[in-house]
């Protein structure tokens, strides 16, 4: 069942739903990513693109373009649609600008706001 983009203009089927899904529990589940068991947008964001890379390999950036997810902005409109439809509750409702270029699988990391650098 496909489910409308923020733009309207495109669809998400079930699986890219269903993947920003599990992105929201991962990053809830995740001390560093989570305020009181609920995901803000940064942790969501991070979660999509490290578990496409991870699921996906090399073929993580096609997949999330393929599944109409390749921009941050989009992923916010994926996560506020399933929060308002009961769907996702562990998450924060952040107003759609917390979500805006953070990233953009189609441009260079670097020109991304969101960046992390790994853990010791």
């Amino acid at each position: 069942m496909p489910v409308p983009s923020p733009d309207e203009s495109a669809q998400h089927h079930y699986e890219a739903v269903q993947f920003v899904r599990q992105a929201i529990d991962l990053a809830a589940r995740d001390p560093e990513l989570s305020k009181d068991g609920k995901a803000d947008a940064v942790g969501i964001c991070r979660v999509v693109l490290e578990v496409a890379a991870d699921l996906y390999g090399v073929d993580g950036k096609e997949m999330l373009v393929e599944w109409n997810l390749s921009r941050s902005e989009v992923v916010g409109g994926v996560v506020q649609r399933l929060i308002a439809s009961g769907l996702a509750k562990r998450a924060l409702l952040e107003p759609s600008s917390a979500y805006e270029n953070l990233f953009d699988v189609n441009q260079p990391p670097e020109t991304w706001t969101l960046q992390w650098t790994d853990q010791p």
